[in-house]
């Protein structure tokens, strides 16, 4: 019998683990061929259907997620259409909880729906099927006219074969992901892993599949675990081993930065540059917000938690926030923003709260009064102390986080026009909806939005904004015959009394290497171009000794 899994991701960057997963965990099931269809959720429906038709599946299984559910359900249902007697049975995220019922009844074409974790399931669903057994009696399997009760849960995950292993394993792409634990016992109610049992792989188990991976050429590493510095001695064993035997790949992890313990600590301290890109989940700073989302947190201990990530120049620390939590008003969420700005955050990701299937905030939502789009994103639209339009300015401030303070050639502008006027958050979200800039829709180039930025700077009188502004236009070496350029001329040497604060001063003996004057408000900034060594930076600039970041 052949079963063809269809694999949607959010780009052809992206690889799901969920298919060497389930592949492994069916290994020992015989008389079972698999093929595999994959595509994005940007590909054209019909066509994926098509591809899997001409495979002449017996089963067409797939997992759905909230970035694809939409794309998966048209595709399976066309199948269904084509093919009656095909059986598809689907998982994921958005089958946890009610959402594997509503799944099941919404969708006339899907057969089985499985609620939990796949591995424990699959295996049983395909030997029952291919014998003839009924389906009864398996925790996690949801069918029509079944019990449609458990979940299913993986003893053996910890030891099961390695993903890297399998042949569905995609070694191509960017980036792989990883998990070294699951389960978490948080209470954030708004996740689906709030207070889910712990299992973790142990240290040789998790240095075998780095292995594996890496033998692979792998160097880019996600790792899904929910907080990996919890607890603190299993979060510092893992950065021991990423320090010490993988130091040329790259790791991506989520940390809480309210719970860093001394041994953690140690090792960030001693994290190789570029072994780590730290996310840190913050959602809010207000601690009755967090209260009614079961996130008991001291705030003081996040604050000061932050302030040691940001301030580690090993790696960047990005910081997430949400907008719609219950309670929260959207004076919150700018305090919010405000408070990353100030600590120094990489980039800071607000989003709007999605109220998820399988949720303990999805069976408490008429009662925290919030309002959320029943279909796709699940995203909050109102809340009893935010209407549509406060989370429409929450939006909008998104939006302006992504264009203006995220991209690394405007952060330091951003903060510095923050640190020069305290409300400047708040004045440049005004100044872009009177303006109508940030909207979605309306893409801005980079050197548009330092146009932009100049324009409010000179507007509103922000004299160190504009400085530090005028900087990055030159470091990033855009015209000197307009905008902030036009604040430089040539310059025929670099006079005596200066000292390089950035790039390599060696680059004035070099031929070919060009200076310009800029005029700052604090006095002069020398910048030198050299297109042999850089066509589109600066490759040093140069103040006046004494002098920091251009500013006595």
């Amino acid at each position: 019998m052949r079963l063809v899994w269809l694999g949607v991701e959010s780009s052809y960057s992206h690889s799901s683990l969920a298919l060497p997963l389930l592949s492994n965990a069916c290994r020992d099931v015989s008389g079972w061929e698999w093929e595999l269809v994959s595509g994005t959720i940007r590909d054209d429906s019909f066509e994926l259907c098509r591809r899997v038709v001409s495979l002449e599946p017996d089963v067409v299984s797939s997992t759905a997620y909230i970035f694809n559910r939409h794309v998966v359900l048209d595709v399976l249902g066309r199948i269904k259409r084509l093919c009656p007697d095909v059986v598809i049975i689907v998982g994921g995220p958005e089958c946890l909880g009610e959402g594997a019922d509503s799944l099941l009844s919404s969708s006339s074409f899907i057969d089985y729906v499985v609620r939990g974790e796949g591995e424990s399931v699959l295996p049983l669903f395909l030997e029952r099927l291919s014998s003839g057994e009924g389906m009864g009696g398996i925790p996690g399997l949801l069918y029509r006219g079944g019990e449609n009760s458990g979940s299913g849960f993986d003893t053996g995950w910890a030891e099961a074969p390695l993903p890297g292993n399998d042949r569905f394993f995609d070694f191509e792409k960017p980036f792989a992901q990883i998990e070294t634990s699951r389960g978490c016992p948080m209470g954030c109610t708004y996740c689906t892993s709030c207070r889910t049992p712990v299992r973790m792989k142990s240290l040789d188990r998790v240095r075998e599949e780095l292995t594996c991976l890496h033998d692979g050429g792998v160097r880019e590493i996600r790792v899904l675990d929910r907080t990996f510095n919890v607890p603190d001695s299993r979060g510092a064993e893992l950065l021991r081993l990423f320090r010490q035997e993988f130091g040329d790949m790259r790791f991506h992890l989520e940390i809480h930065p309210g719970v860093l313990g001394a041994e953690v600590r140690r090792e960030l301290r001693l994290a190789n540059k570029g072994n780590l890109h730290v996310e840190a989940g913050v959602q809010t700073f207000n601690l009755d917000v967090l209260a009614l989302v079961g996130r008991s947190t001291d705030v003081d201990s996040v604050q000061e938690g932050l302030r040691f990530l940001t301030e580690t120049e090993t790696f960047e620390t990005h910081c997430d926030l949400l907008a719609g939590l219950p309670g929260q008003t959207l004076e919150d969420v700018i305090v919010d923003v405000e408070q990353l700005v100030e600590l120094g955050a990489g980039e800071i990701q607000l989003e709007s709260l999605k109220v998820l299937p399988g949720t303990e905030l999805r069976r408490q939502a008429d009662e925290l009064g919030l309002i959320f789009s029943d279909e796709h994103l699940y995203d909050v639209m109102a809340t009893k102390t935010m209407n549509q339009d406060d989370m429409a300015t929450c939006r909008h401030l998104s939006r302006i986080l992504d264009l203006f303070h995220n991209p690394e050639s405007l952060r330091q502008t951003f903060r510095t026009a923050y640190a020069e006027v305290p409300g400047f958050v708040r004045d440049f979200l005004g100044w872009c909806k009177e303006s109508d800039i940030g909207n979605i829709g309306n893409p801005l180039s980079l050197r548009r939005r330092f146009e932009l930025l100049e324009e409010f700077f000179v507007d509103r009188g922000y004299v160190l904004g504009l400085d530090e502004l005028t900087k990055a236009w030159m470091a990033n070496a855009f015209p000197t015959c307009s905008g902030c350029g036009l604040r430089a001329k040539l310059a025929p040497s670099l006079p005596e009394g200066f000292e390089c604060i950035s790039g390599d001063p060696s680059v004035m003996s070099l031929q070919g290497t060009r200076l310009w004057e800029v005029s700052l408000s604090s006095g002069l900034l020398y910048v030198a171009y050299n297109r042999g060594i850089a066509p589109n930076r600066a490759v040093a600039m140069f103040t006046k000794i004494g002098t920091t970041n251009g500013h006595e």
